[in-house]
């Protein structure tokens, strides 16, 4: 599981495939995410037109997206869905979970 600390930037590449792990090129894109614990949605988007033809497509999550909501955890899970259209009526959905690290009370380096 990827550890990511509060307030910086996840990059994701979602490699759109069918069942089968053949290639695809979705109609629509739209990806939520979520705070595992809770369930509470942090985030969501559709991405209506994905670029023609494209078969992936990079998607950054922002430092708003991924900073700790209770500052006293030293760590909240999130979960990352993509979900895909293709092929006029097929769709996946694809989860990625990912530990967000609270970094307040962690001294910088070269502080103190």
């Amino acid at each position: 599981m990827d550890e990511v600390n509060s307030g910086s930037t996840i990059d994701f590449t979602i490699n759109f495939t069918d069942p089968q792990g053949n290639p695809v090129t979705p109609t629509n894109v739209a990806y939520t995410v979520i705070d595992f614990f809770t369930g509470n949605v942090v985030f969501e988007s559709l991405i209506n037109a994905p670029p023609a033809g494209a078969t992936s497509i990079d998607i950054k999550l922002a430092p708003p997206v991924n900073t700790i909501v209770n500052i006293l955890y030293a760590y909240e899970m999130r979960i990352a869905t993509f979900e895909y259209d293709y092929n006029a009526s097929d769709t996946k959905t694809e989860d990625y979970t990912y530990k967000l690290i609270n970094m307040v009370g962690i001294p910088m380096p070269g502080a103190g």
